[in-house]
């Protein structure tokens, strides 16, 4: 039996986490467990599980992930977290060994602080405050093979289909890991 594929979508606020999620959701039957919503993990009731998986046990969420899934009748799950919910490299490397794969959507500060003050119209003045940790961990060497660029030379967001093409080739890639081989049925 194989196991569901499930991906973490992480990244600095502006980047377009919900947009992502939203499309592989709809692209290729997946459940979306949203944790950017009022009460986090413990709203989704998965708190202890990710109370585990902070301290590197990351089996019981993906049980979990995987099991709502199953509910949903989707072929995965894709989990999005605030930007102050930072995965650090070894997380994402203990992640990885259970068959969930963690995408980093990225831009610089600046594009990602005009895309949120687009998007909103205002950006609080806590936004530094909140997303430092978030671009300090994902540009990590580690996270290299992990992150897709979303934004053009312009600071814009590059258009969606161009966004979905590269998620889609990067998550296609998994299949080149044994963690990710069950991932083939899906086309990506």
């Amino acid at each position: 039996m194989s196991l569901a594929p499930v991906v973490f979508v992480v990244g600095p606020s502006g980047v377009g986490k919900d947009d992502v999620c939203g499309s592989i959701k709809s692209q290729y039957n997946f459940e979306w467990i949203n944790i950017d919503q009022e009460g986090h993990f413990e709203a989704k009731r998965l708190q202890s599980e990710w109370n585990r998986f902070k301290r590197l046990d990351p089996a019981p969420l993906a049980s979990a992930l995987r099991h709502r899934a199953s509910e949903a009748n989707a072929l995965g799950a894709v989990m999005s977290l605030p930007s102050d919910k930072v995965i650090t490299a070894e997380m994402a490397k203990a992640v990885e060994i259970v068959g969930i794969y963690t995408l980093v959507l990225w831009g610089t500060p600046e594009a990602c602080k005009a895309a949120r003050k687009r998007r909103d119209g205002v950006v609080k003045g806590t936004y530094d405050q909140k997303n430092r940790k978030a671009f300090s961990i994902y540009s990590v060497p580690e996270f290299e093979p992990n992150r897709v660029e979303v934004f053009g030379p312009d600071d814009n967001h590059l258009p969606r289909p161009e966004v979905r093409r590269l998620i889609g080739a990067h998550l296609a890639r998994c299949y080149e890991s044994p963690q990710f081989r069950s991932w083939s049925k899906i086309k990506f």
